[in-house]
């Protein structure tokens, strides 16, 4: 065989081996990529299981659960209420718009961010939070895409878990 065969024979084998690692690459990328997804959607619910779990020992469960009920106003809380029942609010904001970014980029699929952004809209259409929604939407830490994303989405009744959106003080967890 001449040394022209060779190398003839040599590309050859070359662009089969190429070909061979772009398949599997593709397939491993895939594979990465919807592990990614189901990762990035199991950490969004445990990130709200810790959230709510977070609020069921805070001091002012009580007050922030009554934040759901569409009678109260945010001038019925006490200032340090008001502080904290903003702070939560721009906090939950906060972590809806990080689900956007990261639907966005494709790695939070579709009926996930759908739930969350469906959530958050019924959140931000709750008298009190819609009064905080309007004053942060307009803050530098929010994008506009992500304000339009929430803003039109449909609007679904939220609670802070109990069946009228509201605690009984004596049946709160003890301090």
């Amino acid at each position: 065989m001449g040394l022209e065969n060779f190398v003839s024979i040599a590309e050859i084998v070359a662009g089969f081996a190429v070909l061979v690692t772009l398949i599997f690459l593709t397939l491993e990328l895939r594979s990465s990529a919807k592990t990614l997804r189901a990762n990035t959607n199991a950490e969004s619910y445990e990130n709200w299981a810790t959230v709510n779990e977070f609020l069921s020992q805070h001091s002012d469960r009580v007050a922030i659960s009554q934040t759901f009920d569409p009678s109260k106003t945010l001038s019925e809380f006490t200032e340090v209420e008001q502080a904290a029942i903003r702070l939560l609010a721009r906090s939950l904001f906060q972590r809806f718009q990080s689900l956007y970014f990261k639907y966005s980029a494709g790695i939070l699929t579709e009926d996930v961010w759908q739930q969350n952004r469906v959530w958050c809209s019924g959140l931000v259409n709750a008298p009190i939070y819609k009064a905080i929604w309007d004053d942060e939407k307009g803050q530098p830490i929010f994008i506009p895409e992500f304000v339009l994303s929430i803003e039109s989405a449909p609007v679904v009744k939220v609670s802070a878990g109990a069946a009228s959106g509201q605690f009984d003080e004596s049946a709160s967890l003890q301090e």
